[in-house]
């Protein structure tokens, strides 16, 4: 597993408690004030400032392809390797997580909390566009969330026609 020590995982596990219950606060607060639609866009929106921040820093190293570009990232962001399957047709490419923080105890109507893991996915695998153009642009949905009672979160990312 990590070598951390044992008040270096107390500290995670700790975090993996409290971020969530913030969160939901926060995300129940904005569905108050501006409703699912506007809430959903606003998640959407910090998943793309989360991700800028984050290439400041980090990008991918194994760009070769988009579900490769998934896993590194899912990998080094939240510790976690989900199962990713890439559709028959080719156009879609979808991540299951049945382990997502953001939902963790959640029961929303309406709203997906995990969905700025999909515009956070989205915003880096288009960057890394940018460092192989034979990637295709794509862009993600959040289909389903353990917040809507799913048994796991769903991210499909979409292969756009060129």
């Amino acid at each position: 597993m990590w070598d951390i020590s044992d008040e270096e995982l107390v500290k995670a596990k700790c975090a993996k408690i409290f971020i969530p219950l913030i969160y939901a606060e926060i995300v129940a607060q904005i569905v108050h004030k501006w409703g699912i639609d506007e809430a959903t866009e606003k998640l959407k929106a910090f998943g793309r400032r989360i991700a800028s921040g984050i290439l400041k820093v980090w990008s991918p190293k194994n760009i070769s392809s988009i579900k490769d570009i998934a896993q590194e990232s899912y990998k080094y962001l939240l510790k976690q390797k989900p199962p990713i399957e890439v559709q028959k047709d080719g156009r879609a490419i979808v991540l299951k997580d049945s382990d997502c923080v953001l939902c963790w105890n959640v029961q929303a109507s309406g709203l997906n909390y995990c969905t700025p893991y999909g515009s956070l996915l989205e915003n880096i695998i288009n960057y890394c566009r940018t460092k192989n153009p034979k990637l295709p642009k794509i862009w993600v949905e959040t289909t389903k969330s353990r917040a809507m009672g799913f048994d796991y979160c769903e991210h499909v990312i979409h292969i756009k026609e060129e």
